[in-house]
């Protein structure tokens, strides 16, 4: 089993004060699975004026933002390091997450885990101006006498640290093989640093979905989407397919549930344009993000689930939907094609693709049995998928692994 390891996880985000997305909950879960032979802890923000301990298991110290974090965490782990002498550190591609420590520790094996860096999250939310709006944006410049150049989209300057973190890293873990080769193509890692990435899920406790009774809704299914409403999850692209179906299926409700975020035109939210596109379909309903504690809820109330992301590394809520047993529509652009085996477990689309998209939903309405079969085999897959052989287990025996080619090379040295 080897001596007992410290492993630091070095992370702005943490629940609950500094953010429970993807990283903050992939903390939080495998914190919760540490074998007894290992002590986890996350070093994360805090917007509290003093350094803390939240637990025996979180150390916050202040700042507000990712950028504050990497500044001032290197004071922090030099005397928690000196404490508690760390055998491994692991950061973050988003925002470059542990960089700091990575230059003044080279001693220490680091792996940088794969979530979404933010040059990626931005690549795919840039829409270069096209048509009238290349002229409106010249013309308005010209009258005001500025000969300003047109955006160009994300460039890679800016993005400095996230490309130097994964350079650095001496190992890459990815939650998809989506991730590494989405980050190859785009330059941020070599073809052979997305080859030699570990594929392996998050650690991810999905008991309290397992329990949810199968879905009774022959005659008035529910189709919904759930997550954040923005450009990126494809929420438009399901509001095209609703404003289709939803007169042709009046008896089917569609849900848009999720935080709203800034819509495509100035001023307006995405519920605005929601509203805009489908809100004059009374089987319509678009609502707030509801608290974690009741998405259970949404689960049972739901005979279709759909996640059109325009891109996902890896997708929590399809996850939870996979385990409560719905039939799930889910984005072939992503980490989600590595979770469901496509006819098998749920049915995968290309987003983009209006017609297929369609079809996809309007064969789920049409077919029980279907939704039935698939739901059941996506349960079946979430628990083989997310079991602690393929997770924590898979986990700990990489950063041995690590931490003994590590050992190896600095005898050598």
């Amino acid at each position: 089993m080897g001596h007992p390891l410290t492993i630091g996880f070095l992370s702005f985000e943490f629940p609950v004060e500094t953010g429970g997305g993807g990283i903050g909950t992939y903390l939080l879960q495998t914190l919760r699975v540490c074998p007894d032979d290992c002590r986890m802890v996350v070093i994360a923000g805090t917007r509290q004026p003093e350094p803390f301990w939240e637990s025996d298991q979180v150390f916050r110290f202040p700042c507000s933002n990712w950028q504050e974090y990497n500044e001032r965490l290197p004071q922090h782990f030099d005397a928690l390091h000196a404490q508690l002498h760390f055998d491994l550190v692991e950061g973050t591609d988003f925002r470059a997450g542990g960089l700091p420590v990575r230059r003044s520790h080279p001693e220490i094996p680091f792996v940088v885990k794969l979530h979404t860096p933010s040059f990626l999250i931005d690549t795919l939310q840039y829409q270069p101006l096209s048509g009238w709006s290349r002229w409106r944006w010249t013309i308005s410049h010209w009258l005001r006498g500025r000969h300003q150049p047109q955006p160009k989209g994300p460039q890679r300057a800016a993005y400095a640290d996230e490309f130097d973190i994964l350079a650095a890293a001496d190992a890459l873990h990815a939650t998809s093989k989506s991730i590494a080769t989405k980050l190859a193509s785009l330059g941020m890692i070599t073809q052979a640093q997305a080859a030699a990435a570990p594929v392996f899920p998050y650690n991810y406790n999905l008991s309290a979905f397992l329990g949810i009774p199968d879905a009774d809704m022959e005659q008035s299914p529910v189709v919904t989407f759930v997550g954040r409403k923005e450009i990126r999850k494809g929420v438009i692209e399901f509001a095209k397919v609703v404003d289709v179906l939803a007169s042709e299926f009046p008896h089917v409700t569609f849900r848009f549930i999720g935080n709203a975020t800034a819509g495509l035109h100035a001023g307006e939210t995405m519920d605005d344009h929601l509203r805009n596109l489908v809100g004059g379909f009374a089987n319509v309903e678009i609502s707030p993000a509801i608290p974690y504690d009741q998405v259970r809820t949404v689960y049972a109330t739901s005979s279709i689930l759909v996640f059109p992301s325009h891109y996902e590394s890896f997708g929590l809520v399809c996850a939870e939907a996979m385990a409560a047993g719905r039939a799930i529509i889910g984005s072939r652009r992503g980490g989600m094609a590595d979770m469901i085996v496509h006819e098998r477990d749920g049915l995968l689309i290309d987003p983009f693709d209006h017609h297929a998209f369609t079809e996809s939903v309007r064969r789920l309405i049409t077919d029980i049995n279907l939704r039935r079969t698939l739901g059941l085999q996506a349960r079946s897959r979430a628990i083989d998928y997310f079991s602690p052989a393929n997770t924590i287990d898979r986990q700990m025996k990489l950063y041995r692994e690590l931490i003994h080619r590590h050992e190896q090379k600095s005898q050598s040295a």
